[in-house]
């Protein structure tokens, strides 16, 4: 069922308390383990959902720029790590996802 014994172990926790509660700011968590599992508009989807109540929270914007270049919607995806930059602007990791998808997106 699971790609890995971590998503194994977290997954249906994290799903019972989105379920219960999308006002949870572990819907991020939740979203990457579905990152990692390979399905990536479910964890665009979740993070969407989240983000309605958590607009600036920063760490959703980067999963959510993941998912969307996991798909190959590179735009979409510089969309939300620009939003997640304006957050946390020295953070190289992002950065380096940032000019890849831009350097991709140029090709």
């Amino acid at each position: 069922m699971y790609r890995n014994k971590e998503s194994a172990a977290y997954m249906p926790s994290l799903e019972a308390r989105f379920t219960s509660n999308t006002r949870t700011t572990s819907f991020a968590r939740l979203a990457s383990y579905y990152l990692k599992e390979g399905q990536y508009q479910k964890a665009a989807d979740v993070c969407l959902e989240g983000l309605k109540h958590f607009p600036d929270y920063a760490t959703a914007h980067l999963v959510l720029g993941r998912s969307y270049e996991a798909m190959g919607r590179n735009i979409e995806a510089m969309l939300e790590y620009r939003r997640a930059l304006k957050a946390m602007p020295d953070n190289p990791t992002l950065q380096g996802l940032f000019k890849r998808v831009e350097q991709r997106e140029q090709e």
